[in-house]
């Protein structure tokens, strides 16, 4: 067997998604970019906004945005379609230059004045509105002076257990007691329990079970950068009629293509494999040793099969290959998480749940590679790494971690390596 490969993938960013078919929607908020007052959903009147100004008050990074007047009355307003409910709108101000009024409105006609300093504060206005639309506004009274904004919110009542998607997070809340709360559902854990990524994130969190789904054709594009190097693309928990991988340079020529049929497939195409040769089952697509390309685009497009489409993990990243390959007597096998179990009247019970794969093995590695290897591992401790265990296998490959390993030394030029993986479930 060839040897064992650990790649480490690349933690994706929202700078490194570019595209996707899986929207997003903001249901906590009903407002959208609440830190950017420069996208255009915000209409600015006699008013400039220029983004990532200075540090936010909640997430320490460099996300508010500096509102400056250019006349008198500058303001910044999103619309927003309300019922008939009572409604809160607030936002973190603090002042950056001038002495003028402040004022916010949740209504776009009925203004509040608030009295702001030169440190974060949240301010708030809340009122019972009617149905229909309105408008959130900051307005500043006096040209020319300036203040920095972050986190502009318009929420309503809450109901218990009612849940909510998030677009900073990528995440779904779920409330604890009914109410109105203005305080970002990541920053409450007294009112908001996270529950899961959100739909199309899926595929990027820590867990093969919980997967990014959709009716049509899945497209995604990421952008890892130049400054890290991809040799190896891992899909796993697939759904579909086929999968597609592509790599391409940043001005669009097609690198290195692959595509793997899912579900059943045969292995031989014939007219006699079609109707009598069983039929084997893929779920998942690995492919090591790509070709280097600097800086590419790399698009996963999954083709739905009965209306459904599906991925519970996707990872790209730089692989290591270390030893001589898994020695003969390796062990493959799953975890399982589902309920099986029977009451006092003998009926059995099944609960059908997630699972893990795992794999137990041994693997010669010369000395001169020991300690880079033990190194390796030891910097993987409790990160999601993908193990190669062997390719002659779909079971040898394992993207999870290791739950222990063990470097014995037998012989003066050579080691003895003993692992054993879990896949994430």
């Amino acid at each position: 067997m060839s040897a064992v490969q650990i790649i480490g993938p690349v933690v994706v960013t929202e700078a490194m998604l570019t595209a996707s078919s899986i929207s997003e929607s903001e249901t906590w908020n009903r407002l959208l970019f609440e830190n950017d007052l420069t996208n255009a959903v915000w209409t600015k009147t006699t008013a400039t906004a220029t983004a990532d100004t200075t540090v936010g008050p909640l997430d320490g990074k460099t996300t508010a945005d500096t509102l400056t007047a250019t006349a008198a009355n500058g303001q910044a307003a999103q619309s927003y379609t309300a019922l008939a409910a009572q409604y809160t709108f607030s936002v973190y101000l603090k002042r950056r230059t001038g002495t003028g009024a402040i004022s916010l409105s949740l209504d776009g006609t009925t203004f509040t004045a608030v009295t702001i300093t030169t440190a974060w504060a949240k301010y708030t206005v809340s009122a019972t509105l009617t149905a229909g639309a309105k408008s959130a506004v900051i307005r500043i009274a006096t040209a020319n002076d300036a203040i920095d904004v972050w986190g502009a919110v318009v929420v309503t009542n809450f109901a218990l257990a009612e849940r909510v998607e998030r677009l900073t997070t990528h995440a779904i809340y779920q409330r604890k007691v009914a109410g109105i709360t203005d305080t970002m559902p990541e920053y409450d854990t007294i009112n908001w329990t996270r529950v899961s990524t959100n739909n199309r994130w899926a595929l990027l969190d820590n867990s093969a079970s919980t997967r990014s789904t959709s009716a049509s054709t899945i497209t995604y594009t990421f952008r890892p950068g130049a400054q890290y190097p991809v040799s190896a693309i891992g899909a796993f928990n697939v759904t579909g009629s086929a999968i597609t991988v592509e790599v391409k340079t940043q001005a669009g020529a097609l690198m290195w293509s692959q595509s793997r049929g899912l579900g059943g497939t045969i292995s031989s195409p014939s007219w006699y494999a079609y109707f009598y040769e069983e039929r084997n089952v893929y779920d998942q697509f690995v492919v090591f040793n790509l070709p280097p390309v600097s800086d590419p685009n790399i698009t996963l497009t999954i083709t739905p099969q009965s209306g459904v489409a599906s991925i519970g993990t996707f990872m790209f990243g730089d692989g290591r290959a270390y030893g001589y390959g898994a020695n003969l007597g390796a062990s493959f096998g799953i975890r399982d998480f589902s309920i099986k179990q029977q009451d006092e009247f003998g009926q059995s019970i099944f609960v059908q749940r997630a699972f893990s794969r795992k794999a137990r093995f041994q693997m010669v590695v010369d000395a001169t590679a020991a300690d880079r290897l033990f190194y390796a591992l030891s910097s993987r401790r409790a990160q999601p790494t993908l193990y190669i265990v062997t390719d002659q296998f779909e079971a040898g490959y394992i993207f999870g971690f290791y739950n222990d390993f063990q470097m014995v030394v037998p012989y003066p030029q050579h080691t003895v390596y003993e692992l054993e993986l879990e896949s994430l479930a």
